[in-house]
C-alpha cells in the first residue's frame, strides 16, 4: 500500500461525504493502481459528484432556474452549500458532457434518420443586440437539435463551416428550411449541393408584412413613443415579470414549511 487520501466530496445523492482512497503500488513501484470507483462519482480535480452537476444543469436549462435560485436549491433540498462560482461551473460543464454524448450517439442519430427516411435540416439564428448569433439547426421530423454554435455574424464562411460539421456528422439532409438570409442560402449551396431549398413561411410573411405595414407600424410605434404609452407598457410588463418570481419563489417556500 502506497498512501490513503480522504477527500471531502458533495453528491445529491448522499450529501456531504468523506471519501477515503487507497492507493496501491506495484512490487517494483513502477505503477500505481487507484481507485475504479471514485472516478465513476466525480472527475479529477472536483470536489463536486456528476450527479451534482446533472442537477445543476437541468436546473438551470430545463427548468430556467438562476443561479442564486439553485444555490438556494442544493441547500434547502440537498443541505448543500455551493458558491454562484460553482454552480455555474457545473452548470458549464453539464453542457460540455452533453456535447459529448450528443456526438458520441451520432450512430444512433443517424439509424433514427435512415429508419424515418432521411432527415430535414432547419437553419436559424438569434441574437440580442450586438451578441454573437446563435445558430441552431434542428431535425424537423424528429425534432433533434442536430448542431448548435455561436458564430459572429450570419456570413457564409461561418455558416460554411457549422454546415460541414453536420455533413460530417449525419450526411445530407432531404431538404433545408430556412429564411431569406444570403449567408445561409450560399453557405448551404456550397456544402449541400443540389438539396433543395426551402423558405420558412414564418419568416416569410413576416418580410411581407414589413414591405407591406412597415411605414403604418413605424406611425403607430411613434404616436406610442410620443404618448409615453410604449415606455409604460415596458414597466408594467417588468413588473409584473418580477412580481411572478417573486410569487413563485414565496409560493415555493411555503409549500417546503408546509411539509416540515
Amino acid at each position: 500500500m502506497e498512501k490513503v487520501k480522504s477527500r471531502v466530496v458533495y453528491t445529491v445523492a448522499y450529501g456531504r461525504i468523506v471519501a477515503r482512497e487507497t492507493i496501491k503500488m506495484s512490487l517494483g513501484r513502477l505503477t500505481k493502481y487507484r481507485s475504479r470507483e471514485l472516478p465513476q462519482i466525480l472527475k479529477i480535480g472536483s470536489n463536486f459528484s456528476y450527479d451534482c452537476m446533472v442537477e445543476a444543469g437541468m436546473l438551470h436549462y430545463e427548468k430556467k432556474r438562476q443561479i442564486v435560485e439553485i444555490q438556494d436549491i442544493f441547500q434547502d433540498r440537498h443541505h448543500l452549500s455551493v458558491s454562484a462560482t460553482q454552480v455555474r461551473r457545473m452548470t458549464f460543464g453539464y453542457l460540455d458532457y452533453l456535447e459529448r454524448l450528443h456526438y458520441s450517439s451520432a450512430e444512433k442519430i443517424n439509424a433514427t434518420m435512415d429508419d424515418q427516411g432521411g432527415y430535414i435540416l432547419h437553419v436559424d439564428s438569434t441574437c440580442e443586440g450586438h451578441a454573437p448569433h446563435l445558430l441552431t439547426c434542428l431535425e424537423g421530423i424528429s425534432g433533434f437539435v442536430l448542431y448548435r454554435q455561436k458564430i459572429q455574424s450570419e456570413n457564409a464562411t461561418s455558416l460554411q463551416s457549422s454546415f460541414e460539421k453536420i455533413k460530417k456528422l449525419i450526411g445530407a439532409p432531404l431538404c433545408s428550411v430556412h429564411d431569406m438570409g444570403r449567408g445561409i442560402i450560399s453557405a448551404l449551396d456550397l456544402v449541400f449541393v443540389a438539396v433543395i431549398h426551402i423558405i420558412c413561411h414564418f419568416h416569410l410573411l413576416r418580410d411581407i408584412g414589413k414591405d407591406l405595414l412597415q411605414e403604418q407600424y413605424r406611425k403607430v410605434q411613434k404616436t406610442l413613443s410620443n404618448k409615453e404609452i410604449y415606455a409604460e407598457t415596458k414597466k408594467a410588463t417588468r413588473f409584473y415579470k418580477v412580481k411572478e418570481v417573486l410569487c413563485n419563489i414565496l409560493e415555493d417556500r411555503e409549500l417546503k414549511r408546509t411539509i416540515k
